[in-house]
């Protein structure tokens, strides 16, 4: 403030750093041309930053105090995907051991501290919203509402608080868990197991983790209907087929079933992934809308089916590049896909992307922290023995001079798995839509699809089919929609679905 008023200006323009424990700023008076110099040792965070420290401008010094001023516009700066789940850790392991006290749920289960300690986070959700209910139960009986029984729990407990409201009755709120911002513990809950239950079949193990890598699939309907026709073609190519469908044809020699199953795929011997080098990651079943991922080669694409795929390439994180795979050409890779999406369209139908999300697998230290893969999974190929051998002989003097070829994984066969993506640690690369000849190497991450039971894809209702047992969240405002069942609740892409019914439509569909 004294340099401003002797200089007799309102502002200058500041040069500096700013980091977290310390302040440097310098500048010129536009009128003497003195330099004036700015630090400050420590911050006293006090809503906005302030720092306070001395200035110096030739044999003159003062003390000066300033504050960090944030413009609305300014965006903030995104929390880690670690410090995240750690944030979120935290604040659900205070809410469910206050529930647990609240709802004297030990005493009533008949549990042990140890147990509860020990118990999964699914597990102590679970055993609440068991209490909860029970109380929900009796609250609902004695105001005289009765529901369907796919009728959401989360729509049960807001249709009590509007009534609750219109009577004014302060106890019945407190019955249902309301606090003062109208929220009730019901909607926490249910948030938590949202975040921590989305994925049962990931639960069980311990090499999975989230992702912070998002990608687009691409999205094609299935629309030539003179080459596909009303039984649909098989995915994969006759040569593989053969073998494994040994009855889907009357003839017995190989050869004659050869000839018969060439009429009924799509490429003739070859499969989708041979031929374009595209990999058909999710489809959607046309009228059922059933969801099948990761469709194997003996699986019928059908008329008015949806297909999620990505072809292969190298993405380079640095540089933010898109690269064909070695050894290909971008011109030849670019001309593969059109011809891809002519085939499946027929020219009738356009292109659309959808964001998915992926999970790593990974090994796991002593402390637990993710390794990638590991040593004894070095040296490895995802296919099996030819392709081992194949990569050993043509590739080996330009990889190192290896001793003996690599290890053959045999990933589909054995583990009934196949790689959305690869993620080098070296390079930082991710390979998309890899083959199963990709190498494997220590600390790098293979990516797999989240094969969520809930997908946010379009999925259709018909209001006669209502309640249809999802509730729906405004995950911008933090309120609740009212969604029993309509569709036309989420209008507007601001809403997730935080409970689905068991045994309902939205169950059984898979839609979340």
């Amino acid at each position: 403030d004294e340099v401003g008023r002797s200089a007799g200006v309102g502002s200058a323009e500041l040069i500096g750093e700013l980091t977290k424990t310390a302040l440097r700023l310098e500048h010129k008076d536009p009128q003497s041309g003195d330099v004036f110099v700015y630090r400050s040792g420590r911050a006293a965070v006090e809503e906005d930053a302030q720092f306070r420290g001395v200035w110096i401008s030739g044999a003159r010094t003062g003390r000066f105090s300033a504050t960090r001023w944030k413009s609305s516009e300014e965006p903030r700066k995104r929390k880690s995907a670690c410090r995240r789940k750690a944030d979120a850790e935290i604040k659900s392991k205070r809410f469910f051991n206050d529930l647990k006290d609240d709802l004297s749920l030990l005493d009533r289960l008949g549990w042990s501290e140890k147990r509860w300690k020990e118990e999964s986070k699914l597990e102590k959700g679970r055993a609440i919203l068991g209490e909860l209910r029970r109380e929900l139960g009796t609250t609902l009986e004695h105001i005289g509402l009765s529901f369907h029984e796919h009728t959401p729990l989360l729509k049960r407990v807001e249709r009590a608080m509007e009534v609750a409201r219109e009577r004014g009755d302060a106890m019945l709120l407190q019955q249902l868990r309301v606090d003062g911002e109208g929220r009730s513990d019901w909607h926490a809950l249910f948030e938590v197991q949202r975040h921590f239950g989305a994925l049962p079949p990931f639960r069980a193990t311990k090499y999975l983790e989230p992702s912070n890598v998002r990608h687009a699939l691409r999205g094609l309907e299935v629309s030539n209907r003179k080459l596909f026709g009303p039984q649909g073609l098989f995915i994969g190519g006759a040569r593989t087929l053969v073998d494994v469908l040994n009855g889907c044809c009357s003839v017995a020699s190989r050869e004659q079933r050869l000839e018969c199953l060439r009429k009924e795929c799509i490429v003739g011997d070859v499969s989708l992934e041979e031929a374009f080098e595209v990999q058909l990651q999710l489809v959607i079943r046309a009228g059922s809308s059933e969801f099948v991922w990761q469709p194997p080669a003996d699986f019928r694409l059908r008329t008015g089916d949806r297909v999620f795929y990505e072809q292969a390439h190298v993405w380079n994180e640095e540089r933010r590049s898109r690269n064909p795979p070695p050894g290909r050409e971008a011109e030849e890779m670019a001309r593969r896909l059109s011809e891809f999406e002519l085939l499946i369209s027929g020219g009738n139908s356009q292109v659309f992307k959808e964001d998915f999300e992926f999970v790593e697998m990974t090994a796991r230290s002593d402390g637990g922290a993710a390794l990638g893969v590991p040593a004894f999974l070095e040296h490895s190929v995802s296919g099996n023995i030819e392709h081992a051998k194949a990569l050993f002989d043509s590739e080996a003097q330009e990889l190192g001079g290896w001793s003996h070829r690599p290890k053959a994984l045999n990933l589909g066969p054995l583990f009934k798995t196949r790689l959305a993506g690869y993620r080098r640690h070296r390079t930082r690369e991710i390979v998309w839509g890899p083959r199963e000849s990709l190498y494997w190497e220590r600390g790098d991450r293979p990516l797999c699809l989240l094969q969520m039971a809930q997908e946010p894809v379009r999925v259709m209702f018909g209001e006669h089919e209502e309640p249809l047992g999802f509730h729906l969240q405004d995950s911008r405002a933090g309120g609740c929609a009212s969604s029993a069942g309509s569709a036309a609740s989420g209008v507007g892409g601001g809403a997730e679905v935080i409970e689905v019914v068991e045994g309902s439509l939205a169950d059984q569909r898979g839609i979340v």
